[in-house]
């Protein structure tokens, strides 16, 4: 995903805040809800730096960016997390 213009990254931060609401209802019986767990913190502390944090005069204009190609990693990385969890969800029950 090109993150240039504000655009995309608006597109962004609001997938990034619907996957927190799925790894939040992945069942704590799931094998993947730790793993949930750690990644939702991760995108939570993203998110925290990106929208309220300006880069601190003298920093590198590309931090921002920086941040922004990390937190698409995060949530691409989430989906195959919440891919994974519905498997086990759905795979049937050996006998």
């Amino acid at each position: 995903m090109a993150l240039e213009n504000m655009e995309n990254s608006a597109y962004l931060i609001k997938q990034a805040r619907m996957v927190l609401s799925k790894l939040e209802r992945i069942s704590a019986d799931s094998v993947w809800a730790h793993r949930s767990s750690g990644q939702r913190g991760a995108i939570l502390r993203l998110l925290e730096k990106i929208e309220n944090g300006a880069p601190p005069s003298g920093a590198p204009v590309s931090e921002r960016k920086h941040d922004l190609m990390r937190l698409d990693e995060l949530v691409k990385s989430s989906y195959l997390l919440l891919e994974k969890a519905a498997q086990e969800y759905y795979k049937p029950s050996r006998k």
